[in-house]
C-alpha cells in the first residue's frame, strides 16, 4: 500500500508525521505528493481511507489502521504505523467513515465497528459508546452492530452507516439530520433501520 497527502496526523503509514512538500505558511501542515509506501504492509486485499485515517485489509482477514483518529486497538489516538484492530480476524471489507469511524464486514455476514459514536454510526444501539475519548462517545475497540447478520457489503459516511442485505434490501444508522437514513424521517437511529 502507498498513500499521499496529508501526513499531519501520520496519514502515511510510514512512522513519521512529516513531509516534504507542501508549505506550512501556506497549507498548515506537512504533505506527500507523491506515493509513500505504508511500512510493513504487503499482503493487503483492499483499502480505505476515512478522513485522517486510512485501513487495509489483509489476506488474513484482519485489518490494520494508521493515521488520526480511532484505530481500533484500544487507543484513543491515531498510529503513524498500521496498527491491528483488536478482535477482528474475519472480514471481508473495510469502509472508514469522514468523521473518525469505521466498519469490518465479517465472513459471517455481521458487522463490527469503531471509532467515534457521537451520531449512534457504530450501530450498537448507543449513541453514547461503551466508552469516552476525550469526552466524546467511543468505541476504542471493535462492536457488534445490532442485528445484522446478513450483511453483504458496508459502507461508513460522515456520521451514518449502512449495510447491503443478502436480500438487497439496505439498513442504515446514525445521524439522519438530512434524511440520510432513508427511512422517511430526520430522527436519528443508533441502530439499524430499514431503507423505505
Amino acid at each position: 500500500v502507498s498513500c499521499w497527502g496529508d501526513n499531519s496526523a501520520g496519514q502515511m503509514g510510514d512512522g513519521t508525521t512529516t513531509g516534504p512538500n507542501c508549505n506550512p505558511t501556506e497549507y498548515g501542515g506537512p504533505c506527500y505528493t507523491t506515493p509513500v509506501a505504508v511500512s510493513g504492509i504487503a499482503n493487503a486485499t483492499e483499502i480505505t481511507a476515512g478522513q485522517n485515517m486510512s485501513c487495509a485489509l489483509l489476506l488474513s482477514g484482519s485489518i490494520k489502521c494508521w493515521g488520526g483518529g480511532y484505530p481500533g486497538n484500544g487507543l484513543t489516538e491515531g498510529s503513524s504505523s498500521p496498527v491491528a484492530v483488536t478482535g477482528v480476524s474475519t472480514a471481508t471489507q473495510v469502509s472508514a467513515g469522514g468523521d473518525d469511524h469505521t466498519c469490518a464486514l465479517l465472513s459471517s455476514g455481521s458487522i463490527d465497528c469503531w471509532g467515534y459514536d457521537g451520531n449512534g454510526q457504530l450501530g450498537d444501539g448507543s449513541a453514547s459508546g461503551p466508552e469516552k475519548c476525550g469526552g466524546v462517545p467511543c468505541a476504542k475497540t471493535a462492536v457488534a452492530v445490532s442485528g445484522i447478520t446478513n450483511a453483504v457489503q458496508v459502507a461508513a459516511g460522515d456520521d451514518h452507516t449502512c449495510a447491503l442485505l443478502a436480500t438487497g434490501a439496505v439498513d442504515c444508522w446514525g445521524d439522519n439530520t438530512f434524511g440520510q437514513l432513508g427511512n422517511a424521517t430526520n430522527a436519528p437511529s443508533s441502530s439499524p433501520v430499514p431503507v423505505s
